[in-house]
């Protein structure tokens, strides 16, 4: 835990750019080709980003993980990875919570489950950690960091795909899309949320086509784009909705929340659906930006918070029957089960 305990040192000094810490890597070049992996034509590098706060991880976060792109993506992601925020726009540290460190060392675990789950070796694992609260900032600093370690990790070709730049997908849970297109995040200032949004989702102006920028845009509207237009990110979140089960994605992500909305008498769902459908339109984004994809409804009803109370129930001078799990245990994997029962977490 020192190594990782000084990467949290490192970051809270302030004096890292950008604010990122590699902590675990499945190989050393990730996340460009590894080198014992043939390579690849060059093209933008796929790399899923599943930021959470890991409190404890659960299967909830590994179905996520393990998802596939969506069924009208071309290919899988090139590398995964699993991302902590020290910085937390919402939730402050309680005394019960498992620390900054265990959080991570539980990533770990959660990447080695990954790895054993995966069928390909093809898609590298990453566990690191970011100081900044926002998926907007996430988004621009991980693009910059991804450009950096293009130019230093050792034996890596740069005609390859690693000069060809990033494109991330954030895995999301339903709840965390809402914050997302929240003007509270933004200052409490609409235009200031479709601003950082729009610079999210954009695609890089030299990706850009005509129909997509328009000679206009690039040199009067785009204050709220840098000169390099936007990140290119795009967002894949877990529908709440267990009704369409067992659909894997729908094309549309404004007829995906409709359905979800139309069978639910959430009113903040609806609210929502027509935030990011009024958003994607007025400027002219692609439906591929949001898509909903199902991970299950036994994943999609699992919290970590639910995890901590179920543990903190079971008090130290409880015992289970020989061979029958506590409820919380069916939650996470034997690993993290293991991880808590050992460090004595939410007590």
């Amino acid at each position: 835990m020192s190594s990782i305990a000084s990467a949290l040192n490192r970051l809270r000094a302030g004096t890292l750019y950008p604010p990122v810490e590699l902590i675990w890597s499945s190989h050393p070049s990730w996340p460009f080709s590894n080198p014992h992996t043939q390579a690849t034509t060059p093209r933008r590098l796929r790399i899923s980003v599943l930021d959470s706060s890991f409190n404890p991880p659960t299967l909830a976060h590994f179905a996520l993980a393990d998802a596939p792109t969506p069924a009208l993506a071309s290919a899988e992601y090139d590398a995964k990875l699993l991302l902590l925020s020290v910085r937390n726009a919402d939730k402050q540290l309680k005394p019960t919570d498992a620390t900054y460190a265990q959080r991570v060392e539980m990533m770990v675990e959660l990447a080695n489950d990954l790895q054993d789950a995966q069928s390909s070796q093809n898609s590298g694992l990453a566990v690191a950690i970011i100081d900044e609260p926002t998926f907007v900032g996430k988004s621009r600093l991980l693009q910059d960091f991804f450009k950096g370690r293009s130019q230093r990790v050792e034996g890596q070709e740069q005609s390859s795909s690693s000069s060809c730049g990033v494109q991330l997908t954030f895995l999301l849970g339903h709840d965390t899309l809402e914050r997302l297109f929240s003007s509270k995040y933004y200052g409490d200032s609409e235009t200031k949320m479709y601003q950082a949004l729009r610079g999210f989702f954009s695609p890089p102006i030299l990706e850009s086509s005509s129909d997509n920028i328009s000679r206009d845009e690039k040199e009067h509207g785009a204050a709220a784009l840098p000169d390099t237009g936007g990140d290119g990110s795009v967002i894949v979140c877990a529908r709440r909705n267990p009704s369409s089960y067992p659909n894997v994605s729908l094309p549309a992500p404004d007829t995906a929340m409709h359905e979800s909305a139309k069978s639910s008498d959430d009113s903040s769902l609806q609210s929502l659906t027509k935030a990011v459908s009024e958003f994607l339109k007025s400027f002219s984004l692609p439906s591929s930006s949001i898509t909903m994809i199902d991970i299950g409804e036994d994943a999609w009803r699992i919290s970590s918070s639910e995890i901590r109370e179920k543990v903190k129930k079971v008090g130290e001078g409880n015992t289970r029957e020989a061979g029958v799990k506590r409820p919380w245990e069916t939650m996470v994997s034997r690993r993290i089960q293991r991880y808590i029962v050992d460090h004595r977490l939410y007590k």
